[in-house]
C-alpha cells in the first residue's frame, strides 16, 4: 500500500475508532444518567407515598382529636354538674336531717297532746256520758287521733327523706367525674401531641417531596441533555462512517445470523470529458461507478481489529470460511451513483479471520475487502486493493422470550399473579428466572414523570429534526454544486461566444442563434437554482420552530426499562417458582408453561417499599438467564402495556401465616371460655335452687 493510502486508511481508522469510543463513553454516561433519574423518580414516588400515608394518619388523628375535644367539653360540663350536685346534695342532707329532727319534736308534742286529749275524753266519758261536753270531747279526741296519725306519718316521711338524701353518693360521683375529666384531659393532651407530631411529619414529608421534585427534574434535564449529546455523537459517527467507510453496518443480529450492509466503492477522481474547444463545453461526468472486481466480507475479533490490514486480508480471504464473497450488481441504464449491498451472513457460513467459529456473546467487527480492477489501478497509479475500516462492534446472543398474558386473579386472598412462559427448546429452562415486579402506577404519584416511551419519543424527535436539517443541507449542497457547475459552463460558453460569434451588420447564422439559445437556457437554469437556494434557506430557518411534542406520559408511569430491571435488587421482586411446563416433543421448537405467584403481605414494589392498601400497581416480568455463560443471552422484559393495573387489597383472615394462625387459636380459646362460663352459670343456678328449697 502506498504511503498516501496508508496514511489515509490509518486516519480513517483512527477517526472512526475515536468516534466509536466517544459513542461508547457517551452511552455509558447516558446509562448512568438514566439510573440517576430512575432513583430520583423512586425517591419522589416514595416521598409521595409517605406523604399520602402521613396525610391519611393526619386526617384520622384530626378526627380523633375533634372527638376528644368534644369529649373533653362534655367531661368538663359533667364535672361541673357533679360538683354542683355534690354541694346541693350535702346541703339537702343537712336540711333533711334538721327538718326530720324538728318534725320529730313536733310529732312528740302532738302525741303528748293526743294522750292528754284521750285522758280528758276518758274522764268526760265516765262523768258526763251523753252530755254535750261528752260529744265535744269525743269530737276533739277524734281530731287529735287523726292529727297524731298524720304527725307520725310526717315524721316517718321526714326520716325516710333524710335517709334517702344521706344515701346519695354525690361525693363519690364527684370523685369519679373528676377522675374521668382528668383522664379525658390527659388523653386530649396525648392526642394533641400526636396530632402535632403527625402535623410535623406531614410538613416534613411535604418538604422531602418538594426537594425530591427538584432533584428528579434536574436528573430528568441531565438525561435529556446527555441523550441529545448521544444522538449527536452517534450521528457524527454514522456520518463519518457513511462518507469515509462505505457506510459499513451490521444489523438484525440473532443467535444464528446477522446482516452486513455497505455502499459501493466510489472512484477517488472524476475526470471531465471535454469536446472540441471550438464547440460548447459539456461538463458531464464520465466515470465507472464500479471499479471493483470482487467484494469480500471478513469477520474479525474485536480485540484483533487494530492489527487487521489489507495485507492480512489478502493472505487469508481465500481460506476456508474466512470470507464471504458479495455478488456484484447488474449494471443498468441509467447507472445509479450509489449501490447498497445487503448480505445476510449465517454463523456457520463465516468464521473469523483466525479460522475460529463465531461464539455467542463475544465481540466482533467486520471488514469489507475490495479487489479493484487493474485498469482503475493503472488510472490512479496505485496497485493496492481497498479495505474498509472496521465496522462498529457487535455480538450475537440468544434472545429470551417475554412472559405473556399477565393478569391478577381477583376474588382470592392473597391475590394471585399469573402469566404464561415460552422459551426456545434448546434453552435449559432451569437456568431461566422469572422476576415479578410491581410498579406503582397511581397517577397522583407518577404524574409528570419522564417514561421510557417519552424518552424514546424525545430521541426520535431529535433525530427527526437532525435528519430534516441534514436533508436540507444535502439538498442545498447539491443545488449549490449544480449552480457552480452551471456557472462554469456559462463562463466557458461566454468565452466561446466572444471568440467565435459573428458581430456587426452581418446576417445572424443559425449556429449563432443556437449559441445564444444555449446561453439563455443556461441563464434560466442558473436563476432557477438561485431561487431554489433562497427557498431552501427560508425553509431551513422556519423548520423546527414549532411546538416540541409532549413526551410526558399521563397514565401513571415512570422510567423503567430492561437495563434498570436487571439491576433491581433482591427483595424488590418475587421469583416465580414451581412453574408448570407442558410436555413437549423433541421436535417442538418451544417449551411453554404457566406460572403463579401469590402476592403476600411482605411483597414490595420495585423500589423496595411494601405494597400499600388501595394503591394501584402494574405488574412486569423480567425473564433473566442465571446459568453459566450469561453473556450468550439477552434478557427480556414485559412492557407496561402488557400488564393491567390492579388495586392492591389484602385480607389477612384468609392467609395461613403464623400470625393468622395465632389469631384463629385465640378465637378458639375465647369460644371455649364462653362455653365453660355458660356451664358454670347453669351449675350455680341449680345450686341456688336447691338452697332455696
Amino acid at each position: 500500500m502506498s504511503s498516501y493510502n496508508e496514511n489515509l486508511h490509518s486516519t480513517v481508522v483512527a477517526s472512526l475508532n475515536d468516534q466509536e469510543l466517544e459513542v461508547q463513553h457517551i452511552e455509558a454516561q447516558k446509562e448512568a444518567s438514566m439510573f440517576t433519574l430512575y432513583y430520583a423518580q423512586g425517591a419522589r414516588i416514595t416521598a409521595s407515598e409517605q406523604l399520602g400515608i402521613a396525610t391519611k394518619k393526619y386526617e384520622k388523628q384530626e378526627k380523633i382529636m375533634h372527638a376528644n375535644i368534644v369529649d373533653n367539653n362534655i367531661s368538663t360540663n359533667v364535672l361541673a354538674s357533679a360538683e354542683v350536685e355534690n354541694t346541693t346534695v350535702t346541703q339537702s342532707v343537712t336540711n333533711s336531717a334538721v327538718s326530720a329532727a324538728n318534725i320529730e319534736v313536733a310529732t312528740n308534742a302532738i302525741i303528748k297532746l293526743a294522750s292528754d286529749t284521750g285522758s280528758i275524753y276518758s274522764i268526760v266519758n265516765a262523768a258526763d256520758y251523753g252530755s254535750q261536753i261528752f260529744e265535744e270531747a269525743k269530737y276533739a279526741k277524734c281530731l287529735m287521733d287523726e292529727t297524731a296519725y298524720l304527725a307520725e306519718k310526717t315524721s316517718q316521711h321526714a326520716m325516710e327523706a333524710s335517709a334517702f338524701s344521706a344515701e346519695i353518693s354525690s361525693s363519690s360521683l364527684e370523685e369519679k367525674a373528676a377522675g374521668t375529666d382528668a383522664s379525658i384531659k390527659s388523653l386530649l393532651e396525648i392526642v394533641t401531641n400526636e396530632f402535632n407530631d403527625i402535623s410535623e411529619v406531614v410538613d416534613k414529608d411535604n418538604q422531602v417531596l418538594s426537594e425530591a421534585h427538584v432533584v428528579e427534574k434536574k436528573a430528568e434535564g441531565e438525561l435529556e441533555d446527555i441523550s441529545g449529546e448521544a444522538i449527536a455523537t452517534v450521528d457524527a459517527y454514522e456520518l463519518n462512517n457513511e462518507e469515509l467507510n462505505l457506510d459499513l453496518k451490521v444489523f438484525d443480529e440473532t443467535n444464528t445470523k446477522y446482516n452486513v450492509s455497505f455502499n459501493n466503492y466510489k472512484p477517488a477522481f472524476y475526470p471531465f470529458q471535454c469536446t472540441d474547444t471550438d464547440q460548447p463545453i459539456n461538463l458531464e461526468l464520465s466515470w465507472d461507478p464500479y471499479p471493483v472486481k470482487e467484494y469480500y466480507i471478513m469477520l474479525v475479533k474485536d480485540s484483533r481489529k487494530a492489527t487487521f490490514t489489507v495485507n492480512t486480508a489478502q493472505s487469508s480471504y481465500k481460506k476456508n470460511k474466512r470470507s464471504v464473497q458479495v455478488a456484484l450488481p447488474i449494471i443498468t441504464e441509467p447507472i445509479p451513483e450509489n449501490v447498497i449491498f445487503d448480505v445476510e451472513v449465517s454463523i456457520t457460513e463465516l468464521y473469523d479471520s483466525d479460522g475460529d467459529e463465531l461464539k455467542l456473546g463475544e465481540e466482533y467487527v467486520v471488514f469489507v475487502y475490495a479487489i479493484l480492477e487493474d485498469e482503475y489501478k493503472k488510472l490512479i497509479n496505485s496497485f493496492d486493493d481497498y479495505i474498509t475500516a472496521p465496522s462498529g462492534t457487535f455480538k450475537l446472543t440468544s434472545q429470551l422470550e417475554k412472559a405473556l398474558d399477565l393478569s391478577i386473579t381477583s376474588g382470592v386472598t392473597p391475590e394471585e399473579f399469573t402469566f404464561d412462559v415460552r422459551q426456545e427448546s434448546f434453552i435449559n429452562i432451569e437456568d431461566i428466572e422469572y422476576r415479578c415486579m410491581f410498579l406503582p402506577s397511581d397517577a397522583e404519584l407518577t404524574l409528570g414523570l419522564l417514561t421510557q416511551s417519552g424518552l424514546n419519543d424525545l430521541e426520535k424527535y431529535a433525530k427527526y429534526l437532525e435528519k430534516m436539517a441534514g436533508d436540507y443541507d444535502k439538498e442545498y449542497a447539491k443545488k449549490q454544486s449544480e449552480l457552480t457547475l452551471l456557472k462554469v459552463q456559462m463562463k466557458a460558453h461566454n468565452q466561446y461566444l466572444a471568440k467565435n460569434h459573428v458581430g456587426g451588420d452581418a446576417e445572424v447564422s443559425d449556429q449563432s442563434r443556437l449559441d445564444e439559445q444555449y446561453r439563455a437556457d443556461l441563464n434560466a437554469k442558473i436563476e432557477k437554482h438561485q431561487g431554489d437556494l433562497k427557498s431552501l434557506d427560508a425553509k431551513k430557518s422556519a423548520y423546527g420552530s414549532g411546538i416540541f411534542p409532549a413526551v410526558i406520559d399521563a397514565t401513571g408511569r415512570f422510567l423503567f426499562n430492561l437495563g434498570i430491571a436487571e439491576q433491581v435488587p433482591a427483595g424488590s421482586y418475587v421469583v416465580a417458582e414451581n412453574i408448570e411446563y407442558n410436555v413437549t416433543n423433541e421436535d417442538d421448537a418451544y417449551i411453554t408453561g404457566k406460572a403463579t405467584v401469590k402476592i403476600l403481605p411482605d411483597v414490595t414494589d420495585n423500589f423496595g417499599n411494601r405494597l400499600i392498601e388501595e394503591q394501584s400497581y402494574i405488574p412486569v416480568v423480567l425473564s433473566i438467564y442465571v446459568g453459566e455463560n450469561r453473556k450468550e443471552y439477552t434478557n427480556a422484559l414485559t412492557d407496561y402495556k402488557d400488564g393491567s393495573p390492579f388495586v392492591y387489597e389484602y385480607d389477612s383472615d384468609a392467609d395461613g401465616t403464623i400470625m393468622n394462625q395465632l389469631n384463629h387459636a385465640l378465637e378458639d380459646i375465647e369460644e371455649v371460655k364462653e362455653e365453660l362460663g355458660a356451664k358454670s352459670d347453669k351449675k350455680k343456678a341449680k345450686t341456688d335452687k336447691k338452697d332455696k328449697k
